[in-house]
């Protein structure tokens, strides 16, 4: 889970029922890959229909908009926007595709996200980021617990040239900065202040995006952009653990350096329990790779690829029971955990858990607490820069909070890129703000203790020589040796030095791939399945719940009891507390009988709104158990407002011996056995004097 890059604000245009129109926009990560490619690739896989994607290329954007496109770090490309009314056309287009089953919810995000379109009208309740807690506070002088150690910034960047991912290597008595830019690999000594350059190992491809991380002394490297961007390792063996070696001494062989192809997947990448993530971002590559290098490490062997999102980054982190792949999926705003314990022998990724997509957001990078409670991830849109979840149950993150550096009021907005932990301290990479370090021992009470200004006073006198917070010039990723010493990569200036001051920095090498409750707690899940995270971007209050059964291939024990009945009573079949509704609300209970098509049913229910619409969904159903008696449940105010139920049977023949219930604070109010035919509907609640649709 490396620095990736970035790029970011708002880009084309659209956007609907909060459908604004923004005149022109710079591009950002929208524009990794062209808009056209994305959808080829969403046709290819099916997750469009052809009829769908010849409308949207064809009748809705014009080949400029489809087919811009970042040329390196150039990040001002600008793209004419759609008409208001195209938009606006297009916008309730989508969302109707969506309400009829035409095309599922994460891929109808994804174009939403990708065209800037804001949130689906059926679903409103996503804009809101009522955890935004601003900018974190800051008392400290100076640097605060930042001391400077040393810096080199040993090849300048021309052109469009650049530093760019960082990592730390430590033998013997020796520590060394694997320091990446757009020629390939440099490794410095850093052991003193008199910082050396050892040696530059050219490498192709990496204009912009270039990674690096070890697996014992192996160091890998992967890139992306440019000409002929691939991987490589290098074994590192041949560097000195004791006496130091001399300024460009080259002290690594030609027979010690390999390229292992890859092309194109190492936007970004890492290494975390002798396995190689090579990142696609979805970018020329869509996901990512995973090797194990137990084997033969110069020669990585490909054992799985995740296809389930853009995994602009990973993480890889031990918790409980299971081995958890953190995955930054980029445009869908979503950061997803996923089960890699059994990625050895098995090459499938089965979900946990992730959080909900943040309407504007690029999930860009996540880090984990280290005792595997709580994940703090990255928005390179300049969203909310930094959320903090907590993640007790795996399965459904619950947003703490989100903050920014501290002088995002009082100085200006700056563009947030990554972070790793250490200890008790979250250190970020904050493109022109420079290195801000924050002590996060406290979650609910976020402090900035420290900074360093690699880009706006790289030299440390004191005086600003560039003023300006915009842009992504500035710091990109950071490093940490076992001596507690932090490397920071500035993408103008070099690589930075630094130290901790307080002494409690941990002494542990880098590793990466790595609250209280909130006022109205999430809607109650699914009894039939482990929680799955609520359907409100970063908001956990309860708005809609989008319930995904999930098979979990360890027997972790639920956080909620199972209902799951074999008879048919007129009462619920278990005590329904309404504990975590608000008190003008009741408990919904839903029980659906499926049969062996159970990927056929689904159902909604919805809120109808003032004029009559039944819009803002309460519950939303797109997968069940197979031959299973599948239980939800939803907060409801029947005494002010009306429902509907409708589910459907793609088959067309109802559920063979099924049937769908009801049930208000533990009273049935609907019984039906739906063994035939498309659809049912029923209405319920305060449903009188309203249009009915």
């Amino acid at each position: 889970m490396r620095v990736g890059y970035r790029i970011l604000p708002a880009i084309l245009v659209v956007v609907c029922t909060m459908c604004l129109s923004i005149p022109m926009v710079f591009a950002n990560m929208r524009f990794l890959v062209s808009i056209r490619t994305r959808l080829n690739r969403l046709l290819n896989d099916s997750e469009l229909s052809p009829h769908q994607y010849n409308y949207i290329v064809n009748i809705i954007a014009n080949d400029e908009i489809l087919d811009a496109k970042i040329i390196d770090h150039n990040m001002n490309v600008t793209v004419a926007p759609l008409s208001d009314e195209t938009a606006d056309y297009f916008c309730d287009w989508l969302d109707q595709e969506e309400i009829d089953g035409n095309i599922i919810e994460d891929t109808a995000d994804l174009i939403r996200n990708i065209f800037n379109l804001g949130a689906a009208p059926s679903r409103p309740d996503e804009i809101a980021l009522n955890r935004k807690s601003g900018p974190a506070q800051a008392a400290y002088t100076g640097n605060g617990v930042v001391e400077f150690f040393s810096r080199s910034n040993f090849a300048p960047p021309t052109g469009r040239n650049l530093y760019n991912g960082i990592w730390g290597f430590t033998k013997g008595s020796r520590e060394y900065a694997l320091q990446c830019n757009s020629i390939g690999l440099n490794i410095l000594d850093v052991t003193t202040t008199n910082m050396k350059l050892l040696q530059t190992i050219p490498m192709t491809g990496g204009t912009t995006w270039r990674d690096v991380a070890t697996n014992g002394n192996y160091a890998y490297v992967a890139a992306q952009g440019g000409s002929q961007p691939v991987a490589w390792v290098v074994n590192l063996s041949q560097l000195s653990g004791s006496s130091a070696q001399g300024s460009n001494s080259n002290p690594i062989s030609t027979g010690n350096i390999k390229n292992i192809g890859n092309q194109g997947w190492g936007h970004t990448m890492n290494v975390w329990n002798d396995l190689l993530f090579l990142n696609g971002a979805g970018g020329s590559s869509f996901g990512c790779r995973v090797f194990d290098l137990r084997e033969n490490p110069m020669t990585p062997n490909l054992i799985a690829t995740y296809t389930g999102g853009d995994c602009h980054d990973s993480y890889g982190q031990r918790i409980g029971q299971r081995d958890v792949l953190f995955s930054s999926d980029g445009m869908t705003g979503s950061f997803r955990l996923l089960d890699i314990t059994n990625i050895r022998t098995s090459t499938s990724f089965p979900k946990i858990g992730q959080t909900n997509r943040v309407i504007g957001a690029y999930a860009h990078q996540n880090v984990v607490s280290d005792d595997g409670t709580k994940l703090f991830v990255f928005d390179e849109f300049n969203r909310f820069d930094i959320g903090v979840y907590d993640i007790s149950n795996l399965s459904r993150p619950q947003l703490i909070s989100t903050f920014q550096w501290s002088g995002e009021q009082s100085e200006g907005n700056a563009i947030v890129h990554n972070g790793a932990i250490f200890g008790n301290y979250l250190i970020v990479a904050y493109y022109k703000a420079g290195l801000r370090v924050f002590d996060i021992s406290n979650t609910n009470n976020i402090q900035e203790v420290g900074k360093y200004e690699t880009y706006r006073d790289p030299d440390g006198d004191g005086n600003f020589e560039n003023n300006s917070l915009s842009g992504y010039d500035g710091a990109w990723n950071v490093a940490k040796l076992q001596s507690g010493k932090i490397l920071v990569s500035d993408t103008v200036y070099g690589t930075f030095v630094v130290t901790l001051n307080d002494g409690t920095a941990p002494t542990s090498a880098p590793v990466t791939l790595t609250t209280p409750a909130p006022t109205f707690g999430p809607s109650p899940g699914s009894s039939s399945v482990e929680p799955t995270p609520p359907n409100s971007s970063l908001d956990p209050t309860p708005s809609g719940t989008n319930i995904t059964p999930t098979e979990l291939p360890t027997a972790e024990p639920t956080a909620e009891p199972t209902r799951n009945p074999t008879s048919s009573p007129t009462r619920a079949p278990t005590e329904i507390t309404d504990t975590d509704c608000r008190n003008i609300e009741q408990v919904l209970m839903v029980q659906v009988k499926s049969d062996a098509n159970n990927k056929d049913t689904k159902f909604k229910v919805r809120q109808r709104n003032g004029k009559g619409k039944f819009k803002k969904i309460i519950l939303n159903v797109r997968k069940m158990k197979k031959n299973k008696i599948n239980t939800f449940d939803a907060c409801v105010n029947i005494k002010a407002k009306c429902y509907r139920l409708k589910i459907t049977d793609k088959g067309r023949d109802g559920i063979e011996n099924g049937f769908v219930k009801m049930y208000i604070g533990g009273d049935q109010i609907y019984n039906n056995k739906f063994i035939s035919g498309k659809k049912r509907t029923k209405k319920f609640g305060k449903c009188k004097k309203k249009n009915n649709n």
